[in-house]
Order: structure tokens, then C-alpha cells, then sequence
């Protein structure tokens, strides 16, 4: 069965302000800098590699999103990694957010199928 999986390009993240400290402080918050930058959703295949456009100019980090329920193993091309996305790639369900540069690749194949 067919599921989504988006990602969102983000220019980094930032600290959140702390406008009335009145305590010792010696941890921060950080969040994603908003707007993101653009964002695109694929949909699985279940037996093959389903890959994303290329990042933007600019891009820092990503968000991914998958269906709830639904796991995938992934691979983010960059640089000079070119693995395609199969059974012993990583898995992941859920949201998450990784670092990336210019240009990179996330790619996935549902987790079920390997």
C-alpha cells in the first residue's frame, strides 16, 4: 500500500530569545528558521528507490515526514556518496530533521518490502 513522504528544505535554525531571564541559564532552544524554503512530497512505490529533487541553493536542513505507521530506509546522497536506498540502508518512521548541503539527494524505499 501506497504512503507519503515529505520533506521540507529549511536555510538552518536558530536560538530562541529568551526575553526575561531570571535564573541561571545554561541550555538553549533552537528551531527551525520559518518560512522553509520549499518543500516536496513522493509517494512509495513498495519494491523500488523513490528519489527527491536536489536541495536548494542555500538549504542547511531537512525536514522529513513520513506516514504515520509507515517505516523506510533511506539514503542522503551527497557529496560522493551515491548508494542507492535498499535493505541495509537506515530506517526511519515519523518526523525528523537531518543537516545537508547544496544539492543533496534523500532517496527511500518502504521498509516493508526489504
Amino acid at each position: 500500500m501506497a504512503f507519503n513522504v515529505r520533506i521540507f528544505f529549511y536555510a538552518g535554525i536558530v536560538q530562541a530569545i529568551q526575553p526575561r531571564t531570571i535564573q541561571m541559564s545554561t541550555d538553549s532552544v533552537f528551531m527551525l528558521i520559518e518560512p522553509y524554503m520549499s518543500g516536496q512530497k513522493q509517494a512509495s512505490n513498495g519494491a523500488t528507490e523513490v528519489a527527491f529533487a536536489a536541495a536548494p541553493a542555500g538549504a542547511k536542513v531537512m525536514r522529513i515526514e513520513v506516514d504515520d505507521g509507515n517505516t523506510i530506509r533511506y539514503e542522503l546522497r551527497q557529496g560522493a556518496n551515491s548508494r542507492t536506498a535498499g535493505a541495509n540502508s537506515p530506517a526511519m518512521s515519523g518526523r525528523d530533521i537531518m543537516p545537508i548541503s547544496d544539492g543533496a539527494v534523500f532517496a527511500f524505499i518502504d521498509a516493508t518490502g526489504t
